[in-house]
């Protein structure tokens, strides 16, 4: 089944569904609010459950109330986390395994894919809002998220944007919807505001979807004055240099000023996430304010792990962004939904981001995409009712899988349960268990796609469309 099938397929079944007895139109309404909060670029040891100085006390209350999902998976970068969190499949399927999209890249998110929120549209989830960084392509409107399935839109498409001008290679790039939004104030606030105006919109017009992807705490180096503060900044001592990197004729992180910077790496960073936080308890309250978190599926995780040189640490992990050790593709996350999830769990087994759609599916009854699935439901292990398959296998990318007990990084073996650093390498020792993983791999890649290119091509001296209005680049 094509996507145009898929969707005309769901628009019959909401037809259908008026004329369901009021019993069964009872039952589609006892369908959970879902809620996505992402993190970007936040490492492991950067929530304060994990033992980090920073401190995170609402996402430390979704995992309190919550199931801990201390083995979650994802890629490591940005891009291609988004893109198997909306899908359910690799990226490596439709050519985004590696990399992001960057203003100079056509590729994106291919508009043949089922998106989760698609999916959700097709049964009975009439508001699906997508808030903060896209992410999924730059270079047509075919690629935005109005383009996939959601209905409302808020935020931005580029990743590095600066937190307070809200801008991109010069260009605003922050929208309602399609339109250019000149909204002041730091970014983290503004998306957390709008997450909350979106619950109590629609908190009597169940069910809903809301995917909060926040920028934070992903560079630039951005804080507010009073968030530093918490973090000890001095007035009298110096604020951390910028560094700018080129790309051609054109800077990749151009020169964001002064604003924002504290004393050190570590401290900014840790104040940008303290914001976040904030945010998400914004977020929380307004759930309960509303009277719906007893019924609304609350997901929380990062994209993939923190980097060192811009604040983030993955300690006691190996590694961090860019790399297949646990530092970079390991990350904090939790699912919290009282009405059917007991509280204060810690879930070990192997689960990702890839996992997500199948799960919603078979929570919502939804029909899952017809195009092949990498993910599986990961419901009964949530419910505690079924234990984690020690068989199971996770690609990773670039010759890398992991399983419950063992993991193999571009052909060096390593047993997480004895050595969950990372630190010996025992594939010469175990070459059953290289061959199980490097024959899963095999069959993985040997089903690698072409990347999905639309829009004009790029040069380095490209100068993105005004107020980075992704249709003009269609024309």
């Amino acid at each position: 089944m094509n996507r145009r099938s898929f969707l005309s397929s769901g628009c019959a079944l909401m037809a259908g569904s008026m004329l369901l007895p009021e019993r069964l139109l009872a039952k589609e309404a006892e369908k959970p609010n879902i809620v996505i909060v992402l993190a970007d670029d936040l490492g492991w040891n950067d929530v304060s459950y994990h033992g980090s100085e920073i401190k995170t006390p609402n996402i430390d209350r979704i995992v309190k109330e919550g199931v801990e999902l201390e083995r979650f998976y994802v890629c490591p970068v940005c891009s291609p986390t988004r893109a198997t969190l909306l899908s359910g499949r690799h990226p490596l399927r439709y050519g985004m395994q590696e990399g992001v999209c960057t203003p100079l890249t056509t590729h994106g998110l291919p508009p043949k894919e089922v998106t989760l929120a698609e999916m959700l549209g097709s049964v009975g989830y009439e508001h699906r809002a997508c808030l903060g960084k896209w992410h999924l392509g730059l270079n047509s409107q075919k690629f935005d998220p109005i383009s996939q399935g959601f209905n409302y839109f808020y935020g931005h498409y580029n990743g590095a944007l600066d937190y307070f001008t809200h801008k991109r290679y010069g260009q605003l790039d922050w929208h309602r919807n399609r339109e250019a939004c000149v909204d002041g104030g730091y970014s983290t606030d503004l998306l957390g505001r709008e997450a909350v105006s979106f619950i109590d919109k629609y908190s009597d017009d169940s069910p809903f979807l809301l995917y909060v992807a926040f920028n934070a705490p992903h560079g630039p180096m951005q804080a507010k004055r009073g968030d530093l503060e918490d973090y000890g900044f001095d007035h009298d001592k110096g604020i951390i240099k910028n560094s700018s990197k080129r790309r051609g004729k054109r800077e990749m992180q151009p020169d964001y000023g002064d604003l924002g910077r504290g004393n050190t790496v570590r401290q900014t960073y840790s104040a940008m996430v303290a914001a976040m936080d904030e945010q998400i308890g914004n977020i929380l309250n307004a759930l309960d304010k509303n009277k719906i978190s007893e019924n609304t599926i609350v997901l929380f995780q990062s994209d993939n792990g923190g980097i060192a040189n811009s604040g983030g640490s993955n300690k006691p992990l190996r590694g961090g962004k860019f790399t297949l050790w646990e530092g970079g593709v390991r990350v904090p996350a939790a699912i919290r939904w009282p009405k059917k999830l007991r509280s204060g769990v810690k879930q070990n087994a192997v689960t990702g981001a890839v996992d997500i759609l199948p799960t919603v599916a078979e929570i919502t009854g939804a029909k899952k995409p017809e195009a092949q699935l990498d993910g599986r439901s990961i419901w009964g292990i949530l419910k505690g009712e079924e234990k984690s398959d020690p068989e199971r296998k996770l690609y990773l990318g670039e010759r890398s899988a992991v399983m419950q007990r063992w993991k193999i990084n571009k052909g060096r073996l390593f047993d997480l349960t004895n050595d969950p650093y990372e630190k010996n390498n025992i594939a010469d020792k175990r070459p059953d268990i290289v061959k199980k993983l490097n024959e899963f791999i095999e069959q993985v890649e040997s089903k690698a796609g072409e990347k999905c290119n639309l829009g004009p091509e790029k040069t380095d001296d490209f100068a993105p469309p005004k107020d980075w209005n992704l249709g003009l680049l269609d024309k």
